[in-house]
């Protein structure tokens, strides 16, 4: 794996913030990981269309998912520890909701469409070619 793509499942540089927003970060994103760890192992699954995945998978394709907002706790723990390249803003909001879902296996791609949208895209593009599953909401 090149270290552009490690760089994924890294956490980013909070020095863009102030202390009290580098606090709120940490433990907002710890507090978050813990509460998805807590929520998850009580939730019993029911696969619908499974097999569709998995003829994805079989014919050595990458699926793209994608996630609604309100089953996000859920998909993230059940498809925690996959290693799937998740897109996330650059905002405060998103460094510690990227922070909880990297505890859990998932990297991240930064960019938004007035920051970065175009760069991230096309590293998201070169990860995917590259074997790397892709995530948005």
């Amino acid at each position: 794996m090149s270290e552009d793509f490690q760089k994924a499942y890294q956490f980013d540089s909070l020095d863009r913030f102030t202390l009290k927003q580098r606090i709120v970060i940490r433990t907002v994103g710890y507090l978050g990981y813990l509460i998805v760890r807590l929520i998850g192992s009580t939730i019993r699954f029911e696969k619908t269309g499974w097999e569709n995945f998995e003829a994805i998978k079989a014919a050595g394709k990458i699926p793209i998912y994608s996630f609604w907002h309100d089953r996000i706790i859920a998909g993230t723990y059940f498809f925690r520890e996959h290693g799937i390249i998740v897109l996330s803003s650059s905002s405060f909001d998103s460094e510690y909701t990227a922070r909880c879902i990297q505890r859990l296996g998932f990297g991240i791609v930064k960019g938004s469409s007035s920051r970065g949208g175009a760069r991230a895209l096309v590293r998201m593009i070169r990860m995917m070619k590259s074997g790397f599953e892709m995530a948005f909401t």
